[in-house]
């Protein structure tokens, strides 16, 4: 199935941790495209700007092992937990929204259909 992947971070050396991340990845999954990368102002408390990039994966370990993944990647490249803010997970590297890098499943073209009870994006 291809899934498109978001990238973020805006600590330390994100352009860095991205190849990292999409390395990991292709162990399991073949990278098909790449975009480039934009930046983006960090809203609430002051801090650096977001780095982002999006990537096209072709991956057929199904969305929970890609879910897992990605929280897997997230952690080694320093993202130490998740809570909670405004209904939707967020890192908890600080009180703020910094964080070294973000690695979330946006979207499948090839499953239309999804049981989201168990919390996985397709």
């Amino acid at each position: 199935m291809e899934i498109l992947i978001g990238l973020g971070g805006n600590l330390g050396e994100p352009r860095s941790a991205f190849g990292c991340a999409l390395d990991a990845l292709a162990v399991e999954g073949r990278v098909t495209a790449v975009s480039r990368l934009w930046r983006t102002r960090a809203v609430g408390p002051t801090q650096p700007d977001f780095m982002n990039a999006a990537a096209l994966i072709d991956w057929s370990s199904g969305p929970r092992r890609l879910l897992d993944r990605c929280r897997e990647i997230e952690a080694a490249a320093g993202r130490n937990g998740r809570r909670k803010n405004g209904g939707g997970p967020e890192p908890s590297i600080s009180t703020s929204s910094s964080r070294h890098l973000r690695c979330a499943v946006a979207f499948s073209w090839s499953s239309p259909t999804h049981d989201y009870s168990k919390g996985v994006s397709p």
